[in-house]
C-alpha cells in the first residue's frame, strides 16, 4: 500500500478483496487441476499480463485506457510500474514450477490472505516512501498465514505443522520488510524456499 493509503478507503478494501480472491483461486486451483493444464493456463495468464504491461508502458494511450478501465483496483504507483497482479501471477508460476505442489499452494495462500489482511487490518507507517507495517498488520499476517496453513494441512496437504509455522513466520517477515522488492513476489518465493528446506531437513 502506498503512502497516503493507510485508511480503509473503498479502493483499499476492493484491492484487498481482489487480492484474497485471486490469490486463493490460484493456490487452490493448483491442487485440483492437472499440473500440465494448470501450468499452461497460469503461464498463459502471466505472459498475457506482462505483455499488456509492456505495451501500456510504451503507449500512453493504452496506459490511460488501462488505468481508466481498472481504476477501481489500480494504485497510483501502478500507473507507471508493474501491477501487483503481475507480480502475483509471476510468483505463483515460479512457485508451482519450482516447489512441490503442496508447498507452492501453501505459499501462494500465505500471500493471498496474509498480505491482504496485514494491509486491511494494520495499514502501514513510513516516511519518505519506505513502508513499514504496523504491529497489528504483522500479527494479522502471521495469524492469517497460520490459519490458512493449518486448514490446508488438515485438509490433507503434505505440509507439516512445523513447516507451516516456519513458512508463516518467514512470510510475515517478508511482508513486514520495507518494500524494495514487491512482496507479492517475495512472500511466496521466500516462504516456499523456507518450507522446502524444513521439509528436507526434518524428512
Amino acid at each position: 500500500m502506498a503512502n497516503g493509503e493507510t485508511k480503509k478507503t473503498p479502493a483499499v478494501l476492493r484491492r484487498g478483496a481482489a487480492h484474497i480472491v485471486i490469490g486463493l483461486a490460484i493456490g487452490i486451483s493448483g491442487l485440483f487441476i492437472p499440473k500440465t493444464i494448470f501450468l499452461s493456463l497460469l503461464g498463459a495468464a502471466t505472459v498475457a499480463f506482462l505483455v499488456i504491461e509492456f505495451i501500456r508502458f510504451h503507449s500512453p494511450e493504452v496506459n490511460r485506457w488501462f488505468c481508466s478501465s481498472f481504476r477501481l483496483v489500480v494504485r497510483e504507483s501502478e500507473k507507471t510500474h508493474l501491477t501487483g497482479a503481475s507480480y502475483m501471477l509471476l510468483a505463483a508460476l515460479i512457485s508451482f514450477l519450482v516447489f512441490a505442489r503442496d508447498i507452492a499452494a501453501t505459499s501462494v495462500c500465505f500471500l493471498a490472505l496474509g498480505d491482504a489482511l496485514a494491509t486491511l487490518i494494520g495499514g502501514s507507517n513510513g516516511k519518505k516512501g519506505v513502508r513499514v507495517k504496523t504491529t497489528a498488520g504483522k500479527a494479522a499476517c502471521l495469524l492469517a498465514c497460520l490459519a490458512v496453513g493449518f486448514i490446508l494441512h488438515y485438509a490433507g496437504l503434505n505440509v507439516s505443522i512445523l513447516t507451516i509455522a516456519i513458512g508463516a513466520i518467514v512470510a510475515t517477515i517478508m511482508e513486514s520488510l520495507p518494500k524494495f522488492v514487491n512482496d507479492n513476489l517475495t512472500i511466496p518465493l521466500i516462504s516456499g524456499v523456507a518450507m522446502t528446506l524444513v521439509m528436507l531437513i526434518v524428512k
